[in-house]
């Protein structure tokens, strides 16, 4: 004759084990989960420094000027700020603006590059238009204060523009080519414009 008491038995192990086997997975999968959420609310309070991909300063608004659409329409475009006699930089810029325009090859007709000035070019600039055939030369003195008065931007400096005319990426004078060849192949792989 068995008694109540001897019919009790210890609690199985294997329920203790299986409920924790089933948190364990559910913080394997939610874990990850809750923290993405928790780092995306709040992503501006995170001292973490996200790497730039872009060698050009990225213009944080970018100018959208009806001059600018005229210009080469339906291609991007290198705009070289130039005031004065083009100078040893200014000569330099506008080589590595060619040499661009020849490294990318079979796109290169997707991309030009121009000279923005606010007066008449001196006797010194026919001798550059002849070194550099592709290049255009545009004296606007609205256009040239235009996009001299952007935050950072002077003359010396090199404008990157959609193919829409929004001043995009602005590179400073003597710049690297090869990053600036980075940051226009990028562009054009991810762009269904121009």
């Amino acid at each position: 004759m068995t008694t109540m008491t001897e019919d009790r038995r210890p609690p199985l192990p294997e329920a203790g084990r299986s409920r924790r086997m089933m948190l364990l997975l559910f913080a394997v999968f939610l874990g990850p989960l809750l923290i993405a959420v928790a780092m995306y609310a709040g992503r501006d309070r995170l001292p973490l420094q996200l790497s730039q991909v872009n060698y050009g300063r990225l213009l944080a608004m970018p100018i959208s000027d009806p001059r600018l659409a005229t210009l080469m329409p339906g291609r991007w475009r290198y705009l070289l700020l130039s005031e004065g006699r083009c100078d040893l930089l200014c000569e330099a810029d506008l080589f590595k603006l060619r040499q661009l325009d020849i490294a990318l090859g079979k796109d290169s007709d997707r991309v030009g590059y121009a000279v923005v000035r606010a007066t008449p070019p001196g006797p010194e600039w026919a001798e550059l238009q002849r070194r550099h055939p592709q290049m255009q030369l545009v004296v606007d003195a609205g256009l040239a204060r235009a996009l001299a008065g952007l935050p950072g931007v002077s003359a010396g400096h090199t404008l990157l523009l959609d193919p829409l005319g929004n001043a995009v990426l602005d590179y400073a004078p003597g710049f690297n080519v090869r990053p600036v060849k980075k940051d226009i192949h990028r562009l054009l792989k991810v762009s269904h414009i121009g």
